[in-house]
């Protein structure tokens, strides 16, 4: 009688097996398989320290110089955002981290222009399979707030502690931050 009793549930057992499967087979697929793949990557830029003045014909110069000189830097990144999953998603917000030392940093926003357009909102859709070329400006004064930043002792060689290092941060609509890191050594304007 046992055995009959099983046989009458194998059915009703093999249902809710296969609709168990089926389950977490849609969870697996849209969870992983469908979900955004975001990649950041620098096209090209270019970077320097300048000082402005007047000579003593009195024209206007600007010229590159050393960091404690200089009166503001220029940091132009031309950087493309990929897409290459299946899911969509929107990028809402893009910073650049400017840091000297562990302990000075800074999280400044940059002038943001997509397709040839001003972007003051920070935000565009990323669908999938595609890429948003965009391109970034940041000019930074030497003022009080940004002092460490045109300290005597900053250097742009790679293997010092206390060189400049750039960090691009995308963050996504869920929170999730990408980051591209840019030695500004490797984009460095050669001085006229």
């Amino acid at each position: 009688m046992d055995i009959q009793l099983i046989k009458d549930f194998l059915p009703i057992l093999g249902v809710i097996v296969g609709f168990l499967l089926a389950t977490v087979k849609d969870l697996v697929q849209n969870r992983l398989q469908n979900k955004p793949r975001v990649k950041i990557d620098m096209k090209k830029g270019n970077f320097n320290y300048f000082i402005d003045g007047t000579d003593t014909d009195g024209f206007s110069f600007r010229r590159t110089c050393k960091p404690h000189i200089a009166g503001y830097f220029d940091l132009n990144l031309q950087i493309d955002v990929y897409n290459y999953g299946k899911g969509d998603t929107a990028i809402k917000e893009i910073l650049i981290e400017t840091k000297v030392n562990k302990n000075d940093k800074a999280f400044l926003q940059p002038e943001m222009e997509i397709k040839g357009r001003e972007n003051n909102d920070y935000s565009f859709n990323l669908p999938s399979k595609t890429i948003e070329t965009i391109n970034l400006k940041l000019r930074v004064e030497k003022e009080e707030d940004s002092e460490a930043l045109f300290n005597e002792e900053v250097t742009l060689l790679p293997e010092d502690n206390k060189r400049l290092l750039f960090t691009i941060l995308v963050k996504n609509i869920n929170n999730k931050t990408y980051k591209l890191k840019v030695e500004p050594l490797s984009i460095l304007t050669a001085v006229e």
